[in-house]
């Protein structure tokens, strides 16, 4: 009888364990060679630790395409290439492997207890990290434009339309991440050989103080596209007038917009090739008239990663 009894404990404890026992959502794994943990899974993304080869990590059950989330002995978490580890055999000392169950005693008989195992919390999915800051600098050609003069309302001459010559200019700027797909940032332009066609004094140039907005697409772990809106404030700086000139002009100012896309390519973890096509239209003006350009732009440049 007692006998019984103590088989029917052990049958209801291991009914009990089966109908709550909890997958394991880990894995004991091991780096098979050196390799960097990154804070995002592609390739561009910033190395906060790196592995050597028989490093035990306890990593996610399941990869992320290519990577697998890992878990850092300081707590952090982070991505590696899937291809870079391997499933090694439980550690007992290793965290993800779970400690065996007690013994406990039912009657006079010894009992393993199989108790609901109660589940492992899965770390908490880590918000995408800011993609590194870049600073770099564009040059641009300005193949195609129009340069508009338009009188003063009081003279009532005629709006003035032509072709621009072709123009180049050079861009410096600075893009602060906020997150991996959206950056702010400033990008002061010099734009060179602005005049018409159409006259032969000489050019005038062009500064546009440039905010803007980028929101950017990874498209492989090396190459995201983006697409980038620059509100502006533009002067243009007339050249002087002809000698034995009386009198004087000021230089049209105001606002510009410029709309761009392009590709950011990672040549190195902290060197990026930036190209891009765009266009931008002015609306400055002055007391002398209205002299307004625009222009259709390409240009190639480069960035480092901050």
């Amino acid at each position: 009888m007692r006998r019984s009894r103590t088989l029917s404990v052990v049958l209801v404890a291991v009914c009990i364990g089966a109908l709550h026992a909890s997958p394991a959502r880990a894995d004991d794994r091991a780096a098979s060679a050196e390799t960097p943990v990154r804070s995002a899974p592609f390739d561009v993304a910033p190395e906060i630790a790196r592995l050597r080869a028989g490093d035990r990590i306890c990593a996610d059950d399941q990869p992320q395409g290519a990577w697998r989330r890992v878990g850092l002995a300081d707590g952090r978490h982070g991505f590696v290439r899937d291809a870079d580890t391997q499933v090694v055999p439980g550690d007992p000392g290793h965290p993800c492997t779970p400690s065996p169950p007690p013994v406990v005693a039912v009657g006079n008989a010894e009992v393993v207890a199989v108790s609901p195992t109660a589940p492992r919390p899965r770390p908490e999915r880590a918000r995408e990290p800011a993609e590194r800051h870049l600073l770099g600098v564009m040059f641009e050609l300005l193949p195609v434009g129009t340069v508009t003069f338009e009188p003063p309302s009081a003279d009532g001459g005629d709006t003035l339309y032509a072709d621009s010559l072709f123009a180049v200019a050079v861009a410096p700027f600075f893009d602060a991440a906020v997150s991996p797909y959206v950056a702010f940032g400033v990008s002061p332009q010099a734009i060179f050989r602005v005049k018409s066609d159409q006259t032969s004094e000489k050019s005038a140039k062009q500064f546009d103080f440039r905010f803007r907005l980028t929101g950017r697409l990874p498209l492989s772990p090396r190459v995201r596209a983006f697409a980038r809106v620059s509100p502006a404030y533009s002067v243009i700086q007339l050249p002087p007038l002809p000698p034995r000139t009386t009198g004087s002009r000021s230089n049209p100012q105001g606002f510009l917009i410029n709309v761009a896309v392009g590709l950011e390519v990672a040549v190195l973890p902290n060197l990026f090739i930036v190209t891009d096509l765009g266009y931008q239209a002015g609306f400055q003006g002055s007391a002398d008239g209205d002299t307004r350009t625009s222009y259709l732009h390409i240009g190639a440049g480069f960035a480092i990663g901050l």
